[in-house]
């Protein structure tokens, strides 16, 4: 048996699109839904426990659909949710609280690209992939560290994967190929 979830005008507990992007569920059973224009949802589950009723979450705090998008979600080993878009948020109880990512990290010569994947290392340290950029952020000290993978085109050509072993081995994968950073 399967639950479906919808959005349903007449319905505010409902979700705010049925387009999605991203889908995860954390420590607490939240369903944590990120959409391709209306934000994030978080899914309460129902004190019956058939079903969530959905909050809905402007990633900007305002309803600008270029910035709504959300391309990426990740609960960290603190429980904290992270979002990957056009910037790097992390939301908490209260709302979001902006990353400071440096603007030149999200920036490239052919263009501004987005987060699109987020792990993180044994270390507490995410790992953030955009089209071609990988950046490490260290939450505990709000540091930034771009990644060269290829210091000769100042890219890592498009990340489609960030994988970190227990081993402590770090893999990103593009359309270049797979590198092991150590």
């Amino acid at each position: 048996c399967f639950e479906v979830y919808r959005h349903d005008p007449e319905d505010l507990n409902s979700l705010s699109q049925n387009s999605l992007n991203q889908v995860i569920v954390d420590k607490n059973t939240h369903l944590w839904v990120g959409t391709t224009q209306k934000g994030l949802n978080r899914g309460i589950p129902l004190t019956d426990g058939k079903g969530y009723r959905f909050e809905h979450y402007n990633v900007f705090g305002d309803n600008n659909k270029k910035n709504n998008i959300v391309n990426s979600l990740y609960e960290d080993s603190k429980g904290k949710i992270w979002v990957g878009n056009k910037s790097f948020q992390c939301f908490n109880d209260s709302g979001f609280t902006i990353k400071l990512i440096p603007a030149d990290f999200l920036k490239t010569p052919l263009g501004n690209t987005e987060v699109y994947r987020i792990t993180e290392d044994l270390h507490g340290n995410l790992w953030l992939a955009s089209i071609h950029q990988t950046i490490l952020f260290n939450p505990a000290k709000n540091i930034s560290h771009l990644l060269y993978l290829d210091p000769y085109r100042k890219t890592t050509c498009y990340n489609s994967s960030l994988h970190v072993t227990d081993d402590k081995k770090h893999y990103v994968m593009g359309a270049c190929g797979p590198y092991e950073i150590h």
